[in-house]
């Protein structure tokens, strides 16, 4: 990863759409929404690294870049584990309490970091 010396900085997230409706699903919103929020979660860990490259002084050293660099892959690290832990409370997206509380939590987390977006 190359980090610029000057000027402005910007963290892209390259992900597809989700579609509406997962093809093969009828009436069932259950599975996609389960699906989304694994989407949300990559959203949401997309705006803290723009959270953490936005406030973090660049003034060209290596130790600089470096620090970012691993405070960007520490964030990544953190994405997996929360997924890993979203699949193991939800049940894979069966138990719907536990989805919901999810829902909400990752809404609200999402919004606290909408500047980054």
């Amino acid at each position: 990863m190359r980090l610029p010396h000057h000027g402005q900085r910007s963290v892209r997230l390259l992900r597809e759409q989700p579609r509406s409706k997962p093809p093969g699903h009828r009436k069932r919103d259950h599975p996609h929404r389960y699906e989304q929020l694994h989407f949300d979660l990559v959203e949401l860990h997309a705006r803290e690294i723009r959270r953490v490259v936005a406030t973090t002084p660049l003034r060209g050293s290596r130790s600089e870049a470096d620090k970012l660099k691993d405070s960007i892959a520490k964030r990544r690290a953190l994405l997996n584990a929360e997924q890993d832990v979203y699949d193991a409370q939800t049940v894979h997206g069966t138990y719907r309490a536990e989805q919901q509380r999810w829902d909400l939590e990752v809404a609200a987390r999402l919004k606290g970091l909408e500047q980054y977006r």
